[in-house]
């Protein structure tokens, strides 16, 4: 008995030194203040100088982000003037809500506690995503929209319609923070319409109808007033495509698994 109390304060302890890191690493590479690379103070620029309203039109310099980053950027640049701390607080405070929301979904999916500290670790360790932590750019909202989104179809609830009522609201909060956004809520609702065909039968069908419904007229209005006729999209296709962004589409030519191989190196 005291020899599972001790492994359980000792799991415990590490998970809360996980979390702590977690914590710590992206503040330190926050708090190092690394100058900005071309891209991001391009976007920095319009987010500097462009009035609120504008920030609402296309970017200057070919630059293009969610509209709600764009706006809490120019919050924070404001309430922080003249520092890039201002700029980089938002990619920092998306990176612990990530966090907070990753270890929610390893609760909700893992009995065993050593997983939970491999997957936690995989998390707090990646480079990547201390990088991206205090970077003038919106990709660590992807990282926090798809956590906080799977975690809110994972969690149990004690009324059901509640589950349906945050995610109609944060699905549509989050196609105008991320660009991912609609692959995200394409992947759930594929989830939601077979949770209620294969599992759950018993759900009612109405509620996930009419959330697929919001998520679906509200991409269609996003796409209306800020993708369609963008006129950075030529740009930014040509810049893509010659990145090799795009997996090819052929699995019978050598560049398909060349892709593939540098994606796993990633």
């Amino acid at each position: 008995m005291k020899d599972d109390i001790s492994t359980l304060i000792f799991e415990n302890k590490v998970i809360s030194i996980l979390i702590g890191l977690g914590i710590l690493l992206p503040s330190i590479q926050y708090f190092f203040n690394r100058s900005l690379w071309v891209d991001e103070a391009s976007l920095a620029l319009n987010i500097l100088n462009a009035g609120i309203l504008a920030l609402l039109k296309p970017l200057e310099s070919g630059q293009a982000a969610p509209i709600i980053f764009l706006l809490l950027e120019k919050f924070f640049s404001i309430l922080i003037p003249n520092s890039d701390y201002g700029i980089k607080i938002v990619p920092l405070f998306s990176y612990f809500a990530s966090l907070f929301f990753f270890y929610k979904i390893l609760k909700q999916i893992f009995n065993n506690t050593y997983t939970i500290i491999f997957a936690l670790s995989l998390f707090v360790f990646n480079a990547a995503l201390i990088y991206y932590s205090s970077e003038v750019k919106q990709y660590i909202c992807d990282v926090f929209v798809i956590t906080s989104i799977y975690y809110i179809i994972l969690k149990n609830y004690n009324k059901v319609e509640n589950k349906y009522y945050l995610l109609g609201i944060i699905g549509v909060v989050s196609l105008f923070l991320s660009h991912i956004t609609p692959i995200i809520l394409f992947s759930c609702g594929i989830y939601l319409v077979y949770d209620i065909c294969c599992i759950n039968e018993n759900l009612n069908l109405k509620y996930t109808a009419s959330v697929l419904l919001f998520w679906a007229a509200t991409f269609l209005l996003y796409y209306y007033f800020f993708v369609y006729n963008h006129p950075a999209a030529d740009n930014f296709k040509g810049y893509w495509s010659k990145m090799n962004t795009f997996m090819p589409i052929n699995p019978l030519k050598i560049d398909f698994y060349q892709f593939l191989l540098v994606k796993i190196k990633m």
